[in-house]
C-alpha cells in the first residue's frame, strides 16, 4: 500500500520497534554529489590511472589536484603519458605536463609533496616507469616539479632495464626532520640479491634527492613496494614513519611499517594467506586519540563469511598494530580494498575517516561497475557509497584521494579516478571530484534562551527531489538512526513523531514543511522569542529534513543538524 507523506507519520508509532538502528550503523543523511568531471581526450588515454591532491599550487587558498593519463599519446608519441594539474576551485587547467618517450607511461603515479624548494608553493611528484635512461628501456624515473611554474626541479631514476622506477610514488612526510617533506618510491617488480620480484622501497630527501633509506624484500616474489606511503608518526617519537605493502604471490601477504628515525622495521601487519593484504596502504592520523598515528590497509582478495574474493579493509592502531576496524566486501568478487585512502574528516566529527574501492561490484545489471565506500574513522561504520553505473563489463582501476574541503562547507571532498571509463571513448578514462551535500544548512546551531532569535534553514536537496514534498523532523534524544523509506539520522522519540505529523510549536516555525522547487530547494525558519526557551537551557535538539515523492515514503534525508539552547 502506498502512503502519502501526510499520512505516513501516523504509522511511525506502530513501526517503532522496527526502526531501531542495527549495530555499527552510521549516522546517515545527505549525499555525495558530483562537482566536477574530466574525461580523457582519446581512446585508451586512461585518465585517472592516478590522482592526488597537489597542495595549493596557485595560491588561492584551495587545494588543487593532479590526474595522470599514463597511456595518452602526447604529441603523437605512443603511451608517452600526460599529467593534468587543475585548480580545486573551478577545475581550470593550471599545467599540462607531457611525457616525451615511447611507452614512457608518464603519470602512472602522481603525488602531492609539499614545498621542497622553499618558495612557499607546494611542489609535486610524477612517476614515469617506462622512462629510458642511458639507452636502457623501462628503467623509470620520478620527477619532482615546482608548483610555482611547473618546471622540473630534479629527478630520480632507476638503475637497470625494467626497474620500472616510478610505478608507485608517494609523499612520506618529513622523515629526516629537516623541515622539508620527503617521498617514497615503490619498486615492487625489482629483483633483489638474486630474488626474483622481491621488491624494494626507497625513501628520498625532498630537499636534496638523497637516498635516506632502502627497504629490500627478503623473499622470492615478495613484491615489496606495491603500496608505499607515509604512515605518520606511529610510534610517537617525532619522526614520520613509512608503511610498505608486500604481495608475496604465494606466501602470506603483509604490510611492513618502518621507523623514520632509523629505518628499522617496527612491526608487520600480516594478512591471511594470498589475500593481497597490502595492495594499498595509507596513513590516517590518530583516529583513536591515543597519541599515535593509525593506518589503513586493503586486502582485495580476502575471503570472509563464506564468500570468495569479496575483499577487506583493515584499520590498524599505530601504537601496537592491533585491528581497530575491519570491513568486508558484501559479495564474492567485490574486491573491496584494491585501493584505500584517507577520506579526511568526511562526517565532521573531528576524526579522520577512510575509504576504499570495490572494483568488482555489480550495479543494476552492470557487471564490474564498481563502488567507492566511505567509512567512519570513529566506528568503522559505512557512511556513504558512490555507485558507478556508467559502464560495466571491464574490471575498474580506481584511484582515490581526498582533497580537503574545497567548498568550505565543513565536509571533505574526494577524487576518484576511473582509468577504464568508456566515455567518450573506450578506455579514455575519467576523473571525478565529489563533494558532500548535507541537504540542510542552518544559519546557526546555537540560540540564546535569554535573547532569542531567528534561525534560517536552507533545504538544498538535489534536483532529483524536485517538486517532492518535504518536512523537518526534530528529535530531543539526539542523533541516531531509524529506517523509514530511507535511513534517517535521528533517534526516534515522541518529538520525531509529533513533528513528522506536522505538529510544530505555533508561530515559532515557518516553511518547515511544504513542496520543494523543481530544483529541490526550499527555505524555512525558526523564530524563538526571548525567554521562550528558558526551560530548555542545556538541551540540544537535532533536526533532519526528509523529502518524498507524492504517495511514497521518504527517499531523501538530510544530515542531522543540532540546535543547542544556551542561557
Amino acid at each position: 500500500m502506498l502512503v502519502r507523506f501526510s499520512s505516513y507519520p501516523y504509522m511511525l508509532p506502530l513501526l517503532a520497534p522496527l526502526l531501531l538502528c542495527a549495530p555499527l550503523c552510521a549516522q546517515t543523511g545527505g549525499a555525495f554529489q558530483e562537482n566536477l568531471r574530466f574525461r580523457g581526450e582519446l581512446s585508451f588515454d586512461s585518465l585517472g590511472s592516478s590522482v592526488s591532491r597537489a597542495g595549493d599550487i596557485n595560491g588561492d587558498g584551495v587545494q588543487d589536484f593532479l590526474a595522470g593519463a599514463e597511456f595518452a599519446d602526447a604529441n603523437g608519441v605512443i603511451a608517452s603519458g600526460r599529467v593534468y594539474v587543475r585548480s580545486g576551485q573551478n577545475g581550470d587547467l593550471l599545467y599540462l605536463l607531457e611525457g616525451t618517450g615511447l611507452f614512457q607511461f608518464f603519470g602512472a603515479s602522481v603525488s602531492e609533496l609539499g614545498d621542497v624548494n622553499g618558495d612557499g608553493i607546494d611542489d609535486f611528484l610524477v612517476g614515469a616507469p617506462g622512462t629510458k635512461v642511458n639507452g636502457m628501456n623501462s628503467v623509470g624515473a620520478v620527477m619532482v616539479y615546482s608548483g610555482a611554474d611547473g618546471s622540473e626541479l630534479y629527478r630520480k631514476t632507476g638503475s637497470a632495464v625494467f626497474d620500472l622506477f616510478g610505478s608507485h610514488v608517494s609523499a612520506a612526510g618529513d622523515v629526516n626532520q629537516d623541515g622539508v617533506p620527503d617521498f617514497v618510491v615503490g619498486l615492487f617488480y625489482l629483483d633483489v640479491g638474486g630474488l626474483n620480484y622481491a621488491g624494494t622501497a626507497k625513501v628520498y630527501s625532498g630537499a636534496t634527492g638523497a637516498l635516506l633509506y632502502q627497504f629490500d624484500g627478503t623473499l622470492q616474489y615478495q613484491g615489496l613496494g606495491r603500496g608505499a606511503t607515509g604512515a605518520g608518526d606511529v610510534n610517537n617519537d617525532g619522526f614520520d614513519d613509512i608503511i610498505v605493502g608486500a604481495l608475496s604471490g604465494t606466501l602470506v601477504d603483509s604490510a611492513l611499517v618502518f621507523s623514520g628515525a632509523d629505518g628499522s622495521q617496527l612491526y608487520t601487519l600480516q594478512g591471511a594467506g594470498d589475500d593481497y593484504h597490502g595492495i594499498s596502504v595509507d596513513g590516517l592520523g590518530d583516529i583513536n586519540g591515543d597519541g599515535f598515528d593509525d593506518l589503513v590497509v586493503g586486502a582485495s582478495l580476502a575471503d570472509s563469511q563464506g564468500l570468495s574474493n569479496n575483499g577487506r579493509i583493515l584499520v590498524y592502531s599505530g601504537f601496537d598494530g592491533s585491528v581497530l576496524h575491519q570491513v568486508d566486501g558484501f559479495n564474492s568478487d567485490d574486491n573491496l580494498g584494491g585501493t584505500v585512502s584517507s577520506a579526511g574528516d568526511f562526517d565532521g566529527d573531528g576524526i579522520t575517516d577512510f575509504m576504499g574501492a570495490a572494483q568488482g561490484v555489480d550495479h543494476n545489471g552492470l557487471d564490474l561497475a564498481g563502488s567507492v565506500y566511505i567509512y567512519s574513522g570513529a566506528s568503522g561504520a559505512l557512511i556513504s557509497e558512490i555507485a558507478f553505473e556508467e559502464v560495466g563489463g571491464t574490471l575498474r582501476n580506481f584511484s582515490l584521494d581526498f582533497i580537503g574541503d574545497l567548498s568550505n562547507d565543513g565536509y571533505s571532498d574526494i577524487m576518484v579516478g576511473d582509468a577504464a571509463a568508456t566515455q567518450p571513448f573506450q578506455g579514455s578514462g575519467t576523473t571525478f571530484l565529489y563533494g558532500f551535500n548535507p541537504f540542510l544548512n542552518p544559519s546557526a546551531t546555537t540560540v540564546s534562551a535569554a535573547s532569542g532569535g531567528t534561525i534560517s534553514y536552507e533545504f538544498d536537496f538535489s534536483s532529483e527531489a524536485g517538486l517532492f514534498e518535504y518536512r523537518m523532523l526534530v528529535s530531543a534524544s539526539g542523533p541516531g538512526q531509524f529506517q523509514f523509506g530511507i535511513d534517517i539520522p535521528l533517534t526516534f522519540d515522541g518529538l520525531v513523531r509529533r513533528t513528522a505529523s506536522g505538529n510544530y510549536p505555533t508561530g515559532f516555525t515557518s516553511g518547515f514543511s511544504g513542496l520543494l522547487t523543481s530544483s529541490g530547494k526550499a527555505n524555512g525558519s525558526a523564530t524563538l522569542p526571548a525567554g521562550a526557551l528558558t526551560s530548555l537551557i542545556g538541551t540540544t535538539l537535532y533536526m533532519a529534513a526528509v523529502a518524498n515523492e507524492a504517495g511514497q515514503l521518504p527517499s531523501f534525508s538530510s544530515v542531522a543538524v543540532p540546535l543547542e539552547i544556551l542561557p
